[in-house]
């Protein structure tokens, strides 16, 4: 399986272990919150939820204000455990091949530029500034519109744009909510500045 379609996976396992949990948690849960914090759209939400209730993982109540309360089957919670099984083992070989990536990446950098910037909302962002390390880079910015702390590892965090303009290359460490934080950033700084992991390679002509 190539890297992309791992993350793919790696994703969608993701997102029907947290389903699935807060079914088994009896919780009310407003699609449109959810599909917030997991970073997909809310159609999509409601397509995995579907899923669910078709394998006969979940079953649903409604309550009041259009929200509902989903419950965990014995079906479902065999399934949750075996997808929690995959997910850490996806884990472990998707973080393997990230490194890996960073590691290109930064060897790149390390001919040809000087000031750096990482981009990305999640844990790929600490991997990389690990690589970083490792490689003797100096990674000067990190930018995150989601990522609350003022810094990572030592190296400062911002929601500022306009901080990235002045960095020879931008390295992209996200991988839920890729395309809408690189189309967000490309508004404004010039796309030949972006350095891609492979699984995201896809995203290098849009």
């Amino acid at each position: 399986m190539n890297i992309f379609k791992q993350a793919k996976k790696f994703v969608e396992r993701e997102v029907l272990i947290s389903l699935l949990t807060k079914a088994e948690n009896k919780e009310i849960l407003s699609q449109k919150k959810f599909a917030s914090n997991i970073g997909i759209a809310v159609g999509l939400v409601n397509v995995y939820i579907k899923k669910c209730i078709k394998k006969g993982w979940i079953k649903i109540t409604n309550v009041p204000n259009k929200r509902y309360v989903y419950y965990l089957t014995p079906k479902g919670f065999e399934e949750k455990s075996r997808l929690v099984c995959h997910y850490l083992k996806d884990s472990f070989n998707f973080l393997d091949n990230s490194k890996k990536d960073f590691l290109r990446l930064f060897e790149i950098c390390k001919k040809k530029f000087k000031k750096i910037a990482i981009v990305g909302n999640g844990d790929l962002v600490e991997v990389a500034l690990i690589v970083a390390e490792a490689s003797n880079i100096k990674v000067d910015i990190i930018y995150s519109d989601e990522i609350k702390r003022k810094e990572i590892l030592e190296v400062p965090v911002t929601n500022s744009i306009s901080k990235l303009s002045n960095v020879d290359a931008i390295i992209v460490a996200e991988y839920n909510d890729a395309q809408r934080l690189i189309v967000s950033l490309q508004r404004k700084i010039p796309k030949n500045k972006f350095l891609y992991p492979s699984f995201l390679s896809s995203l290098k002509n849009k």
